[in-house]
């Protein structure tokens, strides 16, 4: 018993599997959209031998696979079926590379024969095109789009737009639509990019990317000025920047430049470009106040100031004979300075000064004291405490005072007394009236020795002898 069982079962694990040819239709190279009804034909199906079993139809894209009809079969070895595809719809589960595959297998599941179709694609992409009526604006122009959808795309499509302007998304059924959109006034200048995506009611999708220009129009101009409180001889920075629409810098654009004194004097007129750094130095001297600084370009314009310091600068030095007050500032200096000159005598001198700004102011010392080397030093005495402003040793002065100041000396001399100007230098009225008196004095003693020296001798008539007078005859005369 035991041996036919296994007889039994050696036959049938020799005995040939009964074979079967499978016959897919020609599919070919197509795409299907999502909605769309996938590949259809008849499956031909015939057996080499008598066929008893199972017939599978199944769907393989890219990792999935699912078999979505099947079929029993018990057919003879001389006939043929036929099988149609079922009706199947294109689904997002399935998009990629796809293909049909057929299966016979026994009924206990062993499989006989499995034939592929040629592949096919399943796809949501599809496809459109937009053409824009050109691709440079100016702000606030119309921009209109011509969108034209493929074959992939069907009924009723959900579009949007962005990049161009808010707008809500809008619906339609056609297959060529044309939308125009208002481009804002304030856009900014140079590249925008805009896309244009769509969605039907299967899912299919289209995109579209692209991108117009702006053209940077000024509106807009304005200066920065670096520092804005300057010094005579110092200099400002001046850059002047141009801006568009949408308050973007524009550079490389002819801007003039002026610069205007307080008492509105030119004193710079350049033209220059926006963005571009322009140096002017304030000249030595420059009055204290406010300069106007003026940008324009076309229409456009713009004031700012530039705020120019007081400076005081007041530089003393000691030369022959002379005490030089120089002032390189730019306002005037007004005060009371000290001069102290230490020689065989000593003299102390006030003067006050007054310089205007980029002039010079000087105090001859070979006027005021006699000739002689002195030590000279010059202090400010405006203060509560002097301050020394310059100094110097072994000064050889002349001697060009006036004819007084020589006879004051020269009075002191004769009356055993020195005769010193302290303080300020104008002499004293007494003493100006003093040495009037005497200097008058002497003139005029020396005027009446000199004409009485020269005075010519009296010219004396020659004496004549005085005879007394004849008596005369009266002789008749005719």
């Amino acid at each position: 018993m035991n041996l036919k069982i296994i007889s039994l079962l050696i036959v049938a694990l020799v005995m040939p599997v009964a074979q079967a040819l499978i016959y897919f239709p020609e599919i070919g190279d197509n795409t299907f959209y999502l909605g769309k009804t996938l590949p259809k034909g008849t499956i031909t199906i015939q057996p080499d031998d008598d066929f008893n079993g199972l017939f599978a139809l199944s769907l393989s894209c890219d990792d999935q696979s699912i078999t979505f009809y099947t079929l029993p079969l018990n057919i003879d070895r001389d006939q043929r079926l036929r099988v149609e595809i079922p009706k199947m719809t294109a689904e997002i589960t399935f998009e990629g590379s796809c293909f049909y595959l057929a299966s016979l297998t026994t009924i206990s599941g062993k499989l006989v024969e499995e034939a592929k179709s040629t592949r096919f694609k399943v796809s949501s992409s599809a496809d459109l095109e937009v053409v824009p009526n050109k691709k440079e604006y100016l702000p606030g122009e119309k921009l209109t789009l011509t969108m034209t959808f493929g074959e992939g795309l069907d009924g009723e499509k959900e579009i949007t737009v962005t990049g161009i302007e808010e707008s809500a998304p809008f619906k339609t059924s056609s297959t060529k639509v044309t939308k125009t959109f208002s481009l804002p006034t304030s856009i900014s200048s140079g590249e925008h990019k805009y896309s244009v995506s769509i969605t039907d009611r299967h899912g299919n999708t289209a995109a579209f990317n692209d991108a117009y220009y702006i053209t940077a129009v000024p509106t807009a101009i304005q200066v920065a000025i670096k520092p804005r409180d300057v010094l005579p001889s110092e200099t400002a920075t001046i850059i002047p920047f141009l801006s568009d629409q949408g308050n973007q810098e524009i550079p490389d654009n002819r801007i003039r430049v002026e610069v205007r004194s307080p008492n509105d004097d030119i004193l710079l007129n350049q033209e220059t470009t926006s963005s571009k750094a322009l140096l002017y130095p304030f000249p030595t001297g420059s009055k204290p106040g406010f300069y106007k600084v003026l940008v324009t370009s076309d229409k456009l314009s713009f004031t700012d100031e530039i705020k120019v310091l007081e400076q005081e600068d007041l530089t003393t030095t000691i030369t022959k004979n002379m005490v030089e007050f120089s002032n390189k500032g730019n306002v005037p200096i007004t005060g009371m300075v000290g001069i102290e000159l230490d020689g065989d005598e000593k003299h102390v001198i006030k003067r006050k000064i007054s310089v205007g700004p980029q002039e010079t102011a000087n105090v001859d010392l070979s006027r005021l004291v006699p000739a002689g080397t002195y030590s000279v030093m010059v202090a400010d005495i405006d203060g509560e405490k002097p301050e020394v402003m310059a100094q110097a040793k072994g000064v050889d002065l002349e001697d060009n005072r006036n004819i007084l100041k020589k006879a004051g000396d020269g009075l002191g001399k004769i009356t055993g007394k020195s005769v010193k100007l302290v303080g300020d230098t104008r002499m004293p009225f007494g003493m100006v009236l003093l040495l009037l008196i005497v200097v008058a004095a002497v003139i005029l003693n020396g005027v009446h020795f000199f004409r009485k020296r020269k005075k010519p001798a009296e010219k004396k008539e020659p004496e004549y002898l005085t005879l007394p007078a004849k008596e005369e005859k009266n002789e008749g005369k005719i």
